[in-house]
C-alpha cells in the first residue's frame, strides 16, 4: 500500500471543530468502500451483528467509524503522541498483529514510513524511517497501559504477518537503498521487548506486502505488490527458526510461464510447483525476473495473506477482468488435484473461479 499524509489528533480535532460533521475527516472513508459506493451499513447488515451505526470514540469523543449496536471502541498511539518510552509515535500506521499474553493483549504495528532518521532502537538503518512500535491494552480495565518502539531504521514497513510460534514478521514494501544499506526485506519482532535489527535476506529481497505460515510445517508463505508480482515461500532450514536460513521458491503454474492477471471464469491451468531462486539478495530488483525466467506465475499486486482452517488466503489489488481483485485460497501440501489453489472475484464481481491443479504427490504440493 502507499503511504498517506499523517493525521495527528491535534490535526483531527481541529478539523472537527471547523466542520459541521465527520464528512471532512480522513476517517470518514471508513464508513464506504468508496465514493459513490453503497453504505457500509448496506454492504455489511448480513454479518449477523446488524447494520453499522454511528459510534462515539471514547477517547476522544469523535465519530470516527461506524459499529453495530452495542459494540464501542477508543483510539490510542495518534501520530506524534508520546509513547511510554518517550518517543513520539511515528505516523504511517499500518499493518499490525495482535498477541494475547495472560490478560494483555500486546499489538505490534507497521510504520510505511519512507527514509528518515530512525525513530528508535534497535535500528537497522540509522537513516531507516521507517518500523514497529509495540502496544498493551488490558481488556479488564478497557485501556491501554503502555507503548514503545520495538524496531527502527527499516523503509515502508507495510504488511507482514503473525507467526505460530508468536512473532510478527514486518517487511519492506521497497526495493531501495538509504545510506548504501540495502532495503526490501522481512523482519522479526516480539510482542513483548525489541525486535531484531537483522534482515532475514534468505526470505528475499523484493516488494514485499505479507507473509502467512503455514503451523504444520513453518513455511512462509510471501506475497509481493507489484504489477508483474510472483508468490513466494521460504522453507526454512530450521521450521520456527528462520535465522537459520533456507530456501526461496516461487509459484509456478504448468510446465510454462502462466500470467494469471486477466485470467477469466473457468480457467483451468496445469499442476502447481515451485522453482528455486538462486539469487535472493540481488544488486537489482530481479528476483521475480529470475522466477518468471524459470516458468513461475505472474499475479497482480498480490497484497494480504492469512493462514486459517488449513488453507492459505491471498488478496490481490487488481487482477481479474473486472480489475476488483481475485482472491486465492490454497491447501499447503493437500494432496487432492482440484482443491490445491483456487481464484474467486472478490464479492461484488462475478463469482469466477480458476482451478489451478496441484500435483498429487507431496513433493510438488503447495
Amino acid at each position: 500500500m502507499t503511504s498517506t499524509p499523517q493525521t495527528s489528533r491535534r490535526n483531527l480535532l481541529r478539523g472537527a471543530a471547523l466542520t459541521a460533521g465527520v464528512a471532512g475527516l480522513p476517517f470518514a472513508s471508513l464508513a464506504t468502500r468508496s465514493e459513490g459506493a453503497t453504505a457500509a451499513s448496506a454492504v455489511f447488515s448480513d454479518a449477523g451483528y446488524g447494520p453499522l451505526l454511528p459510534a462515539i470514540d471514547r477517547a476522544t469523543g469523535l465519530q470516527l467509524i461506524s459499529l453495530p449496536r452495542g459494540f464501542e471502541y477508543l483510539s490510542y498511539g495518534w501520530t506524534n503522541d508520546l509513547m511510554s518510552d518517550g518517543t513520539p509515535t511515528p505516523s504511517a500506521h499500518d499493518g499490525m498483529g495482535a498477541y494475547r499474553l495472560g490478560d494483555p493483549v500486546h499489538i505490534v504495528r507497521n510504520h510505511e514510513r519512507n527514509p528518515s532518521a530512525a525513530f528508535t532502537q534497535p535500528a537497522y538503518n540509522p537513516l531507516g524511517g521507517g518500523g514497529t512500535s509495540t502496544i498493551v491494552f488490558d481488556p479488564e480495565a478497557g485501556a491501554f497501559t503502555e507503548s514503545w518502539g520495538s524496531l527502527g531504521g527499516t523503509v515502508r514497513n507495510c504488511a507482514g504477518g503473525v507467526t505460530p510460534w508468536g512473532t510478527w514478521l514486518t517487511c519492506e514494501e521497497t526495493f531501495s537503498e538509504a545510506g548504501g544499506m540495502r532495503h526490501g526485506y522481512v523482519f522479526e519482532v516480539p510482542p513483548t521487548g525489541k525486535g531484531n535489527p537483522a534482515p532475514y535476506k534468505a526470505m528475499g529481497r523484493f516488494n514485499h506486502e505479507a507473509a502467512a505460515i503455514d503451523p504444520a510445517t513453518g513455511i512462509v508463505y510471501e506475497t509481493e505488490d507489484r504489477g508483474d508480482a510472483c508468490m513466494y515461500r521460504f522453507v526454512p532450514t530450521t521450521p520456527g527458526k528462520l535465522a537459520d536460513g533456507g530456501r526461496l521458491q516461487a509459484l509456478a503454474i504448468g510446465a510454462v510461464g502462466v500470467d494469471t492477471r486477466a485470467a477469466g471464469s473457468g480457467t483451468a491451468f496445469g499442476s502447481v510447483h515451485w522453482v528455486d531462486i538462486d539469487e535472493p539478495d540481488p544488486a537489482n530488483d530481479t528476483v521475480r525476473r529470475e522466477a518468471q525466467g524459470k516458468g513461475a506465475a505472474i499475479f497482480s499486486r498480490l497484497e494480504g495473506a492469512w493462514y486459517g482452517n488449513g488453507r492459505i488466503y491471498v488478496i490481490t489489488t487488481d487482477g481479474g477482468p473486472a480489475r476488483r481483485g481475485p482472491g486465492l485460497r490454497a491447501r499447503p501440501g493437500h494432496r487432492r488435484a482440484d482443491r490445491a489453489l483456487r481464484l474467486a472475484e472478490r464479492r461484488g464481481a462475478q463469482r469466477a473461479r480458476q482451478h489451478v491443479r496441484e500435483p498429487a504427490r507431496r513433493p510438488g504440493a503447495l
